[in-house]
């Protein structure tokens, strides 16, 4: 059986809050895929569908359209089963929620089992009712998936923000502990180098008071590089953060 193509541009289409935009099943029957994909076709009005009948052409196809969002996969394939999708799923670190479609009502307990110890997010049995349990579960699981995300990118916002100010603190720390004591030693070097001109103390005197005064000021300039450092850091985060809120606006 040959693929489908998803339906429509795959760039034009906004991206939902409820049901999931980009969809793959993996379906051995290609009667039983028509009317997987039919159905959801139905229940979400702008999601691209895209149909194939084994795990081979799945991670192909995973690999060539990374925006795929969720994947309805058959328990039972050519080239092998739902638990060998999901194993591979998780080794190749594809972030994706998947609902494994399984034997009838009565049949299959230990495989509902093992998915969901696999990491499926959902399965369903085949029954006369299953069309519509797949559009739900599937929904369910796309959106819990994308609040998880949400959640955990909060979290690392959260994180770089409490660095962020974990450097500008730290920094402004330093200079103000460094700076005090700097003060007062290029001030008395200056003093004592117009002590030895004034008194005539010659160059054994004042030639190491110039060294500390050239001392004192490297570590001035050391010191504003340190700033410099830091505004750098936060400039670079801020940047990373609308880099990010474009990419999540569906533009490029």
């Amino acid at each position: 059986m040959s693929s489908s193509k998803m339906r429509g541009d795959t760039q034009s289409s906004p991206a939902s809050t409820e049901a999931p935009q980009h969809v793959m099943l993996v379906v051995r029957d290609e009667r039983e895929g028509a009317a997987v994909r039919t159905q959801l076709s139905t229940d979400y009005e702008e999601a691209h569908v895209l149909l194939v009948s084994n795990l081979a052409e799945a991670f192909e196809r995973l690999n060539e359209q990374p925006g795929i969002e969720g994947v309805v996969v058959d328990h039972d394939l050519p080239d092998g089963n739902s638990l060998d999708f999901l194993n591979r799923i998780s080794a190749a670190k594809h972030d994706l929620p998947s609902v494994v479609l399984l034997p009838r009502e009565g049949d299959g307990e230990k495989e509902a089992v093992e998915v969901m110890k696999s990491g499926a997010a959902d399965y369903v049995r085949r029954s006369n009712s299953y069309l519509v349990e797949i559009s739900f579960k599937l929904k369910e699981a796309v959106h819990h998936h994308r609040l998880a995300k949400q959640v955990q990118e909060m979290a690392e916002h959260r994180e770089q923000m409490r660095l962020i100010r974990n450097i500008h603190g730290t920094v402004a720390t330093v200079k103000h502990e460094i700076n005090n004591p700097l003060s007062i030693i290029s001030g008395n070097a200056q003093l004592l180098r117009e002590l030895a001109r004034a008194l005539e103390l010659g160059d054994e005197i004042a030639q190491p008071a110039r060294d500390i005064e050239e001392a004192s000021q490297r570590i001035a300039s050391s010191l504003d590089k340190l700033e410099n450092l830091k505004d750098i850091i936060i400039e670079q985060y801020g940047e990373a953060k609308e880099t990010k809120a474009t990419k999540g606006t569906g533009e490029g």
